[in-house]
């Protein structure tokens, strides 16, 4: 008896224990169902992440794409304008080395054709300066013979007028013979020479 009575102890036990069990399974396994939903939502949200996140990059790669192929084409533009513009400043040093050989020549030519010029023009002033020079000596000479044609006329005029006074060298002399013995005895004196003494 005491046997039976354990062994319904036992049996309820378990009974009560697997009761237990299943409550918590049950528990666990509306947890996973619940769960569930949520990854399956997850897992939803997670696609349509993953399929826009997949529009958004082939549209970028097309995007990209296009920017590449527009790049590349302005990339040819650039290469053909630096093409150009390499050209047209080869032929801008070309236009300007010919211009300084041009300039040089014809200052070459200027030079050869101004130096006789300027030779001649040297030797013109030369002698124009020559003849101010010559022209001043004469006015010079000039002066200086008037001046002693009128010093000569005054005494000529001065002499006729003693003469004429009766005012002669001889007789100054013989009133005054210590200052004018030299008159008396100078056969180059001129005054001498017009009276004829």
């Amino acid at each position: 008896m005491d046997i039976q009575v354990l062994a319904d102890v036992g049996l309820f036990l378990s009974a009560f224990t697997a009761s237990v069990y299943c409550l918590r399974l049950q528990r666990r396994l509306r947890l996973l169902q619940d769960q569930r939903g949520d990854v399956q939502n997850a897992i939803r949200q997670l696609s349509e992440t993953v399929a826009t996140s997949q529009a958004a990059a082939a549209s970028l790669r097309t995007d990209i794409a296009t920017s590449l192929q527009e790049l590349d084409q302005r990339y040819g533009h650039l290469q053909l304008k630096r093409q150009e513009v390499d050209d047209v400043l080869d032929a801008m040093d070309g236009q300007i080395g010919l211009q300084l050989r041009r300039c040089q020549e014809a200052r070459q030519l200027t030079e050869r054709a101004l130096t006789p010029l300027v030779r001649k023009a040297e030797l013109a002033i030369q002698a124009l300066t020559r003849a101010l020079e010559m022209k001043a000596n004469l006015d010079r000479a000039a002066s200086a013979a008037e001046v002693e044609g009128q010093r000569a006329e005054r005494d000529w005029d001065e002499l006729l007028s003693r003469v004429v006074d009766g005012d002669t060298p001889t007789r100054r002399a013989a009133r005054r013979p210590d200052l004018h013995a030299d008159v008396m005895t100078d056969p180059l004196n001129p005054f001498l020479r017009a009276v004829g003494e």
